[in-house]
């Protein structure tokens, strides 16, 4: 087995100069989403390349800005670091790890598998849609904007 995948202990804080700059509470990402401080980007996560190519162009092409990582320790690093509004989370391994972080930041999950597994349970996470693959694309960008906070 691999290491354990990496917790956040990072978020982004004020500063007196008005800036956001990375510091040491896990809540303050959770208060900037809300306020709408900086525009929030999609993660996803996909062991497949050709599948996070394909979702990645689907989900840019809709306007998004996207992130991508092709396992949960990428995934939650850049969920640590980044602005994420939304994970569109295949079944890939330990996925559970990032679930529980995205409930802690408060981003929401939109399941993209075509199983689940005995394990898995959509409630770990602030999940909005389990979408089947394969995914048509106005399918998967109608759920996006309904999973993401109306502007």
């Amino acid at each position: 087995m691999g290491a354990a995948p990496p917790v956040c202990q990072r978020s982004l804080v004020g500063s007196s100069d008005g800036l956001l700059k990375l510091g040491g509470v896990r809540r303050t990402i959770r208060a900037a989403k809300s306020a709408g401080a900086f525009p929030l980007k999609i993660l996803c996560v996909d062991d497949e390349p050709a599948v996070l190519l394909t979702t990645a162009l689907v989900v840019k092409s809709a306007g998004y800005d996207v992130l991508t990582a092709t396992n949960v320790e990428e995934g939650t690093r850049l969920l640590c670091s980044e602005p994420i509004g939304l994970i569109l989370l295949d079944c890939v391994p330990n996925r559970k790890a990032l679930m529980l972080e995205a409930k802690k930041l408060g981003t929401p999950i939109i399941l993209c598998t075509n199983r689940l597994s005995d394990d898995d349970d959509p409630d770990v996470g602030l999940v909005k849609a389990i979408l089947r693959k394969p995914i048509l694309p106005p399918e998967l960008v109608q759920s996006i904007r309904k999973a993401l906070p109306s502007s």
